[in-house]
């Protein structure tokens, strides 16, 4: 069973575009999805906004064999502005708070299922741009390479796996979970194989340095 912690650190938005300027940083979370059911909601580090201690700063979730084994499953992250929340927290819907919403961001099961064993525990690091739906969001890029173009989500992954109990015939903490097969990638070398098929390249305002 792969884990995967998340940890969204900060957002950035266009002063000039009409659809983001409304929003700010300081009062912008970061729900997380796993498909369409609720996970959890981020607070990044610049968080300065309403209902603090009921937001968390990363949450580590496990992903179940039901999940991994749907080609369909998605990981999906919603940032918002709570200011424009109904008291100030967010709906657990991934189409709730339509108004209230930066963008939405979906990365296909694959991304984290493809990582070779020798990177489980290395930080992903990145800026990821966010889109205006959720019917159409899905993350076309790759892991520690960052989008330009704004809004973005600045977030961090770990990858593990976890060994099940059932599994164990001699229970060690030095016992290592059995690698996962990657036929994308005979040689081991890489940091993931999975490629989106609708990938394009990104070009747009580049957020500040």
């Amino acid at each position: 069973m792969l884990k995967l912690n998340v940890k969204a650190s900060k957002a950035l938005f266009d002063v000039n575009d009409e659809a983001t300027q409304k929003f700010n940083e300081q009062t912008t979370i970061v729900q997380v999805f796993m498909d369409d059911v609720h996970a959890a909601n981020l607070r990044p580090e610049a968080y300065a906004g309403p209902n603090f201690n009921k937001f968390q700063p990363d949450v580590t979730l496990q992903f179940p064999e039901s999940f991994l084994a749907n080609p369909k499953s998605v990981l999906r992250l919603v940032v918002k502005d709570v200011m424009h929340c109904p008291g100030s927290m967010p709906g657990k819907g991934v189409n709730d708070d339509v108004d209230a919403r930066v963008g939405t961001i979906s990365f296909n099961k694959e991304y984290f299922q493809d990582v070779q064993p020798a990177n489980f525990g290395r930080s992903y690091k990145q800026n990821i741009t966010l889109f205006d739906e959720v019917d159409d969001d899905d993350f076309d890029g790759e892991f520690n390479e960052d989008d330009e173009e704004l809004p973005i989500v600045r977030c961090e992954f770990v990858i593990n796996d976890k060994q099940a109990v059932h599994e164990e015939s001699t229970p060690s903490p030095q016992k290592i979970a059995p690698a996962i097969e990657q036929p994308g990638d005979p040689s081991g070398a890489g940091s993931q194989g999975y490629v989106n098929p609708k990938r394009v390249v990104k070009s747009g305002i580049v957020p500040p340095k």
